[in-house]
């Protein structure tokens, strides 16, 4: 798949790229803005990016997305901010701005997806039901 796609990268970066800033729109172009998978995706640093699969949608999984997902991501920010910020204290002057640089991406997705954290829980204790198959009866003739 990677050799599909344009890059200079490794095909694994080049897939994770794809799929962070392209996937979506293609997807959504694809399905006529009638996607069977839904982004759930905060803010411009990349902090956090999920897709739902919506034939497999149940009332927790925005529960199961904050706790599995969100607060584990933040864990693991907190985790790579620790071993960045010991490492400035051991390196030269250039090899700290690098690392500066990388704890101030670090810093801002950790925020982003604290602030997407407190934005689901709301949403996650409605506990949400979709009825696509409710939908997509009523619604048949869309699909013919």
């Amino acid at each position: 798949m990677s050799d599909a796609l344009d890059g200079k990268c490794t095909p694994r970066e080049i897939i994770r790229n794809y799929f962070l800033k392209d996937f979506y729109k293609d997807h959504c172009s694809t399905y006529q803005k009638r996607p069977i998978y839904w982004m759930l995706d905060f803010g411009k640093k990349n902090g956090f990016k999920c897709l739902i699969y919506m034939h497999r949608y149940q009332p927790d999984l925005l529960v199961r997305v904050r706790t599995n997902y969100v607060h584990e991501q933040q864990e693991r920010y907190r985790t790579q901010l620790a071993h960045l910020e010991e490492a400035v204290a051991q390196v030269d002057i250039s090899q700290r701005v690098k690392l500066n640089k990388q704890i101030k991406k670090l810093n801002d997705q950790l925020a982003e997806t604290i602030t997407f954290g407190e934005k689901i829980h709301h949403l996650a204790e409605q506990m949400i039901a979709i009825g696509l198959r409710d939908k997509r009866d009523r619604f048949r003739h869309l699909y013919h």
